[in-house]
C-alpha cells in the first residue's frame, strides 16, 4: 500500500510505504522539480522532529527547504551537496517508529 502526499508548496512528493522496513513505515522524500542541492542540514541517523530541515535545494535561483512530513530517523540520505537532483529522484527515507 503506497499513500502519496503532494506539496505544491515545497515541490516534493513523499510517501509512505509500510514494506520499506520491517515492522516499520517510511517516509520517502522525492524531487518533483530541477534542483541542485546547496546544503544538507542533518546527516543519516540523525532524530527528526515533523517539520525539520533535511536538505536545502536551489532551483531558478529561489531556496527550497526539504522538511520532514513526520518524526522519526533519517535512514538514507540519497543526494550531497553539488547534486543536480531531476524530478522523481530519491532524496532522503525517514523511518517512523
Amino acid at each position: 500500500m503506497l499513500n502519496t502526499i503532494a506539496s505544491a508548496e515545497t515541490g516534493l512528493q513523499r510517501d509512505s510505504s509500510a514494506a520499506c522496513f520491517p515492522g516499520g513505515v517510511a517516509e520517502r522524500i522525492h524531487a518533483e522539480i530541477v534542483a541542485k542541492v546547496i546544503e544538507v542540514a542533518r546527516g543519516e541517523g540523525a532524530d527528526l522532529a515533523a517539520g525539520d530541515a533535511v536538505l536545502l535545494l536551489e532551483s531558478m535561483k529561489m531556496e527550497i527547504p526539504v522538511l520532514t512530513g513526520t518524526a522519526g530517523r533519517l535512514s538514507h540520505l540519497a543526494v550531497g551537496v553539488g547534486d543536480v537532483v531531476q524530478e522523481g529522484d530519491l532524496l532522503a527515507v525517514i523511518e517512523v517508529p
